[in-house]
């Protein structure tokens, strides 16, 4: 049994990434101010692989707290992702923030899988126009004898007086190669209307979408495309 488990992860290992991949398209708002984010997206159009991840952040007195909540699946598989952070201001240019995560896998007729997170985030303000981010620490907990790898990722924000921005991103996992992923934002219609593109060496896919600026919402229509297994289409809502 346990062999059969480890056969379907590994053909499932692109749905595991599904959770980190999301974030890493859509991270959490630098900003202070209340957002909500919501998010679906259909991997390859394939319907078990369905996802949707819902985004909160806002600020209490000295703090800033955050949450996610991931779903993907069907009646046969499905995978949860849940994750909560709170930030202090360590200095006036930094924000340190803890982190605890829970992440179920549930296939039919075998056990659930479940691993817990502990992680931590330092973000640094360089300049009026770019910050830092660093993600890393870890530390997972599982139920079963599966080894999940530990993982170190740096993100980097750099914004122009237009309004248009460059996001580096660089994760490394212990035992896999690293991966890097770049996103280029340009502003257009007097920031009401956006342009979105990159590039996830990871999964070797491009990305493209399209952002709709109002008063207190946005929509960004968004697909990624692969060379060997086509388009991915998705759709993210933001109300501030």
């Amino acid at each position: 049994m346990y062999f059969i488990l480890l056969l379907l992860l590994s053909f499932l290992q692109s749905a595991f990434e599904l959770p980190s991949k999301v974030n890493c398209l859509f991270p959490h708002s630098t900003q202070e101010n209340r957002e909500i984010s919501f998010t679906t997206y259909r991997p390859f159009g394939q319907s078990y692989l369905h996802t949707s991840q819902l985004q909160f952040s806002t600020k209490i007195k000295n703090y800033t707290l955050s949450s996610d909540l991931f779903y993907m699946g069907d009646s046969l598989y499905s995978e949860l992702s849940t994750s909560h952070w709170v930030g202090i201001k360590w200095t006036a240019k930094a924000i340190i923030k803890f982190g605890i995560s829970y992440h179920e896998l549930d296939i039919i007729d075998l056990d659930k899988i479940t691993t817990f997170t502990n992680s931590f985030n330092i973000n640094l303000k360089i300049s009026q126009s770019s910050n830092i981010s660093i993600l890393g620490g870890h530390l997972y907990q599982s139920n079963t004898d599966l080894e999940l790898p530990q993982s170190f990722a740096i993100q980097y924000l750099w914004q122009n007086s237009q309004h248009a921005n460059y996001n580096y991103h660089i994760k490394k996992e212990v035992g896999f190669p690293s991966e890097h992923n770049l996103f280029s934002t340009y502003p257009l219609l007097e920031d009401k209307f956006y342009i979105r593109i990159g590039y996830l060496s990871g999964s070797s896919e491009i990305f493209f979408s399209s952002i709709l600026r109002f008063t207190k919402l946005s929509a960004e229509p968004f697909f990624l495309y692969h060379p060997q297994l086509g388009q991915s289409l998705g759709m993210q809502i933001n109300i501030y």
